[in-house]
């Protein structure tokens, strides 16, 4: 599928020098507003989908798993920590491109306690230990299935919260980070885009972390670079 109007479709908002990786069915690049951090990147798929939950392509979900884990690696060792991702879903998302953040240096119970105490009192969810793939995909395809949804996972752990869309949900789990990483001016993306200082220095953390992470994607990566 594609999307004329869509940033994330052929590529087309993601500039040459921003790209990590292009694979198959996915692309990796670092995000505009990188919350003051090296090695934030983003996962999106090729394809036009609303989210990964509701994304039905079975080899391009077990591509996207493999990047997961290889972000998670190269971030362990570029940099020496640990690395939380998460997924909007339709709930949160400012672009309506299925998109996942890989965020370095986030606990999982640290930025989940801090998300429940942000999220209305009622809203369920579930939480799985030891998660498989499949399990993942599954809990995602039933947040997708319940109307929309917040998605949490760490190497071993994954929560899925069912939420649906709403105006006051834009970017929540970016602000949650941004809390949590006591970077709370910086949770607009749009924002840091508008602002000269935080401009230069977020354009400044991107070239770094495309430095620093492409070679972890060279064996796989399809996309020439010029030098």
């Amino acid at each position: 599928m594609y999307d004329a109007e869509c940033a994330f479709c052929e590529a087309r908002g993601i500039e040459d020098w921003r790209f990590v990786a292009e694979t198959e069915h996915n692309y990796v690049f670092p995000t505009y507003g990188m919350l003051d951090l090296e090695g934030y990147m983003i996962i999106t798929p090729k394809d036009h989908t609303p989210s990964y939950g509701a994304w039905g392509s079975t080899d391009g979900r077990a591509e996207y798993h493999d990047l997961i884990d290889r972000a998670r690696d190269a971030i362990s060792d570029q940099y020496g920590t640990q690395a939380l991702v998460f997924e909007h879903g339709m709930t949160g998302q400012t672009i309506k491109h299925a998109h996942t953040h890989v965020v370095p240096g986030l606990g999982f119970n640290t930025f989940v306690g801090e998300l429940q105490a942000t999220l209305p009192s009622d809203t369920s969810y579930i939480l799985m230990d030891e998660a498989t793939r499949e399990e993942r995909d599954e809990l995602r395809q039933l947040g997708h299935q319940q109307g929309g949804y917040l998605y949490v996972e760490s190497e071993d752990t994954a929560a899925v919260f069912f939420l649906k869309p709403a105006v006051e949900h834009k970017q929540i789990l970016r602000k949650v980070a941004a809390r949590v990483l006591g970077n709370e001016d910086l949770a607009d993306w749009k924002k840091v885009q508008a602002d000269p200082v935080l401009k230069a220095r977020d354009l400044a953390l991107i070239k770094s972390t495309t430095a620093d992470m492409r070679p972890y994607f060279e064996d796989i990566n399809q996309r020439t670079f010029e030098d």
